[in-house]
């Protein structure tokens, strides 16, 4: 497994089989506070049935794993153009 971000409690890895894993503090669930994470990994609210959305919201859920994959990683590309 290789470890590429660790901060704040916050863990980002990647195992050898190529899934990438977020590993975050229960504090960070928008269940139990007012920080609002969203994004690839779905939005840590403890509801797995809201997960598979894209940047805009769009339920995919009814794709095929592999084009749910490429609709909500694809969601949250930037452009290159693009200034964070």
């Amino acid at each position: 497994m290789v470890c590429f971000i660790q901060d704040e409690n916050i863990l980002v890895t990647l195992t050898p089989t190529g899934m990438v894993r977020v590993s975050v503090p229960d504090t960070y669930s928008s269940s139990t506070s007012n920080i609002k994470l969203c994004g690839m990994c779905g939005n840590f609210n403890l509801d797995p049935s809201d997960d598979l959305t894209t940047s805009t919201g769009s339920d995919v859920s009814a794709e095929s794993a592999a084009n749910r994959g490429a609709l909500i990683a694809g969601s949250y590309l930037l452009p290159e153009s693009s200034n964070l």
